[in-house]
């Protein structure tokens, strides 16, 4: 059957013991854990085992459970779309086209809630070269509201500390750049 708006029940492809086995091994050797999760009920199993960064979360718009607990877990998770490989392939598939509409529905939901979300990923392909990451700074503004401010701290800020790097802020001691 085909994927549609009411039929978004993408499953897990791991079980959650599967699944923390795996972060509880990452984080014994200080590491973190990414997830690509589309669905409600791998995200909900990534946020319950510890799972630090959930990618896509295409449908979590519908669930506003779900929606709050991403929410109060928001010092502890980063979140992210991915939305370069989406956007550059949703005009020739009506499937990836389903996934990004999705995507701007959670991801405008998640912005108000003030989730660390973060800009890259899915770079590297023929559609979506290395080099041209920073069209999700106009993406985010595009398809999930962020205002130019915004999607420079996702990119920034956001994205230092998700990669435990001192930027993204002015501070002593942090690297930055600035755009004036």
């Amino acid at each position: 059957s085909k994927l549609s708006e009411e039929r978004d029940d993408m499953l897990p492809a791991y079980s959650e013991a599967e699944v923390r086995a795996a972060v509880e091994e990452a984080h014994m050797r200080q590491k973190r854990v990414a997830a690509h999760c589309r669905g409600s009920a791998d995200v909900r199993m990534a946020l319950a085992v510890g799972v630090d960064v959930i990618y896509h979360l295409d449908f979590v718009h519908k669930d506003s459970a779900l929606l709050d607990a991403l929410a109060a877990a928001r010092d502890h998770i980063f979140v992210g779309p991915a939305v370069g490989l989406m956007a550059a392939l949703a005009p020739s598939l009506p499937d990836v086209q389903l996934l990004l509409d999705a995507q701007a529905k959670t991801y405008s939901a998640l912005r108000t809630r003030g989730l660390r979300v973060v800009v890259g990923g899915d770079y590297g392909f023929r559609v979506t070269p290395q080099g041209t990451n920073a069209n999700d700074l106009l993406l985010f503004q595009r398809h999930f509201g962020y205002s130019p401010e915004e999607a420079l701290v996702a990119a920034t800020r956001h994205g230092g500390a998700l990669m435990r790097l001192p930027v993204g802020q002015l501070r002593p001691g942090w690297l930055a750049d600035l755009l004036v």
